[in-house]
């Protein structure tokens, strides 16, 4: 059996990672996700969706119902007491 060594330590190489080189040790392929999840954290912060508003039909049923929670929460809660209002029969 041929055991590949890792590129950067060689170290046996025990775990695949999308890059190149692909076959590396455990430490590399630890340090290879967290600087990925690190990157796409610090990029998340930049969402495209605030330069340009997905226009979907799910998006736009979201915004919607976003704005009206929030329309909602301005209004305050209903009054305690409510009004009677008579209404007059049709004769």
């Amino acid at each position: 059996m041929n055991v590949e060594c890792c590129p950067y330590c060689e170290q046996p190489a025990t775990i695949e990672i999308p890059a190149n080189p692909g076959h590396v040790c455990l430490d590399h392929a630890l340090e290879f996700w967290t600087g990925l999840l690190a990157y796409v954290k610090e990029s998340a912060d930049q969402c495209e969706k605030e330069v340009r508003p997905c226009t979907c039909r799910a998006c736009v049923a979201l915004d919607a119902s976003y704005e009206r929670a929030k329309a909602i929460a301005a209004a305050g809660p209903p009054p305690q007491e409510t009004e009677l209002v008579p209404v007059r029969r049709a004769s």
